[in-house]
């Protein structure tokens, strides 16, 4: 490997690539980004315990602890609290059901897909 600038660390190599341009396989199949080695069985398991984590809590934040929290709290009456929070997330998926196609053409037609991801 060539040294890098600061000289105590080393760039990465650069992969192999087919005749079309597209990252040749490994030895286990998996295809080679190039400039990046393919992830280890470490990487992978964290990345896994990671997403497990993740997506549990925000499934159990969001749909069991938020609501309750909503009713209580913020509307102070649980009678009236929860249809207000039924009535918010319909409002919500009906906003998502009109617009989502329209940014979404708008997306595909313009050069910023990825700034429309974080709006």
């Amino acid at each position: 490997m060539a040294p890098a600038p600061h000289g105590d660390v080393e760039a990465p190599r650069a992969r192999a690539v087919d005749d079309d341009g597209a990252p040749e396989a490994t030895a286990a199949g998996r295809t080679a980004v190039p400039g990046f080695p393919p992830p280890t069985r470490l990487e992978k398991a964290a990345w896994c315990g990671f997403d497990f984590a993740n997506s549990s809590f925000t499934t159990v934040i969001v749909t069991a602890m938020y609501p309750v929290y909503f009713a209580n709290v913020v509307v102070g009456d649980k009678a009236r609290g929860e249809p207000l929070w039924l009535w918010a997330g319909a409002a919500s998926q009906l906003a998502v059901l009109l617009l989502a196609p329209m940014i979404g053409a708008v997306a595909d037609a313009s050069a910023s897909k990825k700034s429309f991801l974080f709006a």
